[in-house]
């Protein structure tokens, strides 16, 4: 062979090397995937039962945030190494993008590919339980895995792949360490959830949404000291679209920042008309919950500014709802973010406080003024000694830092009377009124409400 001929061939495994293998595992990448699919099943002949595993594991980024992108490079290796440990001489893994990975399964001698693969996924799953020893830290991922089977032809394969993507996709933000096998009931359920986006956003645009109020009591003396904006969807097939369905898929597709900015600006325009209709009003305040995304990926401060100005609203009307996790998870990002927010004169509360982090050491961290105890500690306080217990706590610790209390979730007499007692200062929930429509809230202000 000649000089110039080695040369070329080894610029055409260099080539190769760089178009069909990852260069951070060593693994074949997703290109390689598909021409191993095309060169093995493209005279469409069905050699077997096939399965496909798409995984895709949690915590990378994080990883990436708190120890740098070395570190995450790092444990990325480790976790193919893993993976790999785990397949059995017939699979094909691949690194199928970022933090995700694809296994292809086809043995003539399979009874059942579905089964190797549950069994696999199980065997993957285990092993991501042993933490990874990652610099002086221990690490411990977890994954989700879906799975499709059936029989082995090119586009059979290439339509598992997809199906396998799809029932990852299904699990995703709702639970780790889990696997779900594929079945046509979840492309259905898919293609419902797109639709149901779709129409969602057509929604945002054409203003169909509408912004109802709960209003929220003195539990001392009973009156009205302010309303939680929350937004509603009357959908013109389905009706009533429950906030538990539509707000997550805001969230996850990226339309809860056109929804949040068109909250806070219809909320506090709707308060500054009542203030300037009603003497009584003057005093009373608006809430508005902010989800994780719009503090990450959003101007919030430019949204709440813009608020206040175009209602005229002076910013002690309006009180910013921030979830515990969308706190501690950006602390350093959340904290300047809240700081600015704080320069509005506005407040600041934590909702659904007690359900995410057992440390309190963030509370001295953040600018808040309002903590705001779960409803499911409140369902349980007349039947649960503990949750009593725990309400009480929060109560001292809300007390001992100077910040106000809320409850929400009141639906019963006596969890009024049993918060009361224990100090908490105000209270929400469907025993003092639903969430209403602003004309129904308006009456509950012209009406000089007092619950006592």
């Amino acid at each position: 062979m000649s000089a110039d001929r080695g040369l070329e061939l080894k610029f055409e495994q260099e080539v190769e090397r760089y178009n069909y293998f990852d260069s951070l595992t060593n693994l074949p990448n997703k290109h390689y995937f598909y021409q191993v699919i095309e060169d093995r099943f493209g005279d469409d002949l069905p050699p077997g039962d096939a399965a496909v595993l798409f995984i895709n594991i949690f915590k990378l980024q994080r990883i990436n945030e708190s120890y740098g992108y070395e570190a995450g490079d790092e444990l990325l290796k480790m976790i193919a190494q893993k993976i790999q440990s785990c397949l059995p001489p017939e699979g094909l893994l691949a690194r199928f993008d970022g933090d995700k990975f694809v296994i292809l399964l086809n043995d003539e001698a399979y009874d059942s590919a579905e089964n190797e693969a549950v069994a696999l996924a199980r065997q993957i799953h285990h092993e991501l339980t042993k933490k990874i020893h990652l610099g002086n830290q221990k690490i411990q991922v977890a994954a989700t895995i879906g799975i499709s089977s059936g029989t082995s032809t090119l586009h059979n394969l290439i339509e598992l792949l997809q199906d396998a993507h799809t029932a990852m996709q299904r699990i995703n933000g709702l639970s780790t360490d889990r696997t779900l096998v594929y079945k046509p009931e979840i492309k259905s359920r898919a293609q419902s959830i797109l639709k149901l986006e779709t129409e969602l956003g057509v929604a945002i645009d054409n203003r169909e949404l509408e912004v109802y109020y709960q209003p929220i009591i003195n539990l001392a003396s009973g009156t009205l000291i302010g309303f939680e904006a929350l937004s509603r969807w009357n959908h013109p097939e389905r009706g009533a679209v429950s906030p538990a369905e539509f707000i997550p898929l805001a969230e996850e597709s990226g339309l809860i920042l056109p929804m949040g900015r068109w909250c806070m600006t219809t909320a506090c325009q709707q308060l500054s008309e009542w203030i300037k209709k009603y003497p009584e009003a003057g005093a009373l305040m608006i809430n508005v919950n902010v989800s994780n995304m719009q503090i990450t990926q959003d101007d919030v401060m430019a949204v709440a500014r813009d608020a206040l100005r175009h209602s005229g609203l002076e910013g002690h009307h309006l009180k910013l709802e921030i979830t515990e996790s969308s706190l501690v998870e950006n602390a350093d990002q959340a904290r300047d973010i809240l700081l600015d927010l704080k320069s509005l004169g506005l407040q600041l509360a934590i909702d659904d406080f007690g359900t995410g982090y057992s440390s309190l050491s963030y509370l001295h961290r953040f600018p808040i003024d309002t903590l705001k105890i779960d409803r499911s500690f409140i369902m349980d306080m007349n039947r649960n000694e503990d949750s009593q217990k725990l309400v009480h706590i929060i109560s001292n610790l809300a007390t001992t830092l100077g910040l106000d209390l809320v409850a929400e979730g009141i639906e019963q007499q006596e969890q009024l009377l049993i918060l009361r007692q224990l100090g908490c200062h105000a209270g929400q929930g469907f025993l003092i009124a639903p969430p209403l429509p602003a004309s129904e809230a308006e009456n509950f202000i012209a009406g000089g409400h007092n619950s006592r």
